[in-house]
């Protein structure tokens, strides 16, 4: 009885690892500056890729930093907006 209990969970231990596996996203990070390298907060930014099912956006913060995370693997274009700067 013991050596099953043992492997009962030695089998669920390696379950739950090889399905965390199996998922595989990424990260895209930065920060939004100006033409005088200030930090730009408020700004949108938006990636978009085939790999993706659709565009995902966010703000930047006080600092114009901004994270998209649990991104699919592939490569992305960026879109920076707000109102009063140039589209780039």
């Amino acid at each position: 009885m013991k050596r099953f209990v043992l492997f009962a969970m030695t089998m669920l231990m390696l379950a739950g690892t090889a399905l965390a596996q199996g998922i595989q996203t990424g990260t895209i990070r930065g920060m939004v500056k100006d033409q005088q390298e200030r930090a730009v907060p408020g700004a949108t930014v938006t990636a978009s890729s085939s790999a993706s099912l659709g565009p995902r956006s966010t703000v930047s913060d006080a600092q114009g930093v901004y994270v998209i995370p649990s991104l699919p693997p592939g490569s992305y274009d960026l879109k920076y907006e707000l109102s009063g700067f140039a589209t780039a």
